[in-house]
């Protein structure tokens, strides 16, 4: 992949959510930063993370900000900021 690309799959919960944590993982090691940002109903930002260059892989905590709890009629897409690389995984834990 090389960035920037925007999210088109959609996430919708069923009943409300509280995003917890972000665990992220490239399959080989990329040359730049990989940022990506997690987004709500297309037009919210909810926290931004980096892979930074030379790593496969990241974890963080999502920040308890208002943006963090999903309803159901909300959905998270996932775009891809900058830098470049194979295999991107992103798996978000939430509450709820």
């Amino acid at each position: 992949f090389s960035a920037p690309i925007t999210g088109s799959k959609q996430f919708s919960p069923s009943s409300t959510i509280y995003l917890q944590s972000v665990d992220a993982t490239l399959s080989a090691a990329a040359a730049s930063n990989v940022k990506f940002t997690l987004r709500k109903s297309g037009s919210t930002d909810i926290d931004s993370f980096t892979i930074t260059a030379g790593n496969t892989t990241f974890n963080s905590t999502v920040s308890s900000s208002a943006a963090s709890t999903i309803t159901s009629s909300d959905y998270v897409t996932m775009n891809v900021d900058s830098g470049a690389g194979n295999t991107l995984a992103v798996k978000v834990t939430y509450l709820g």
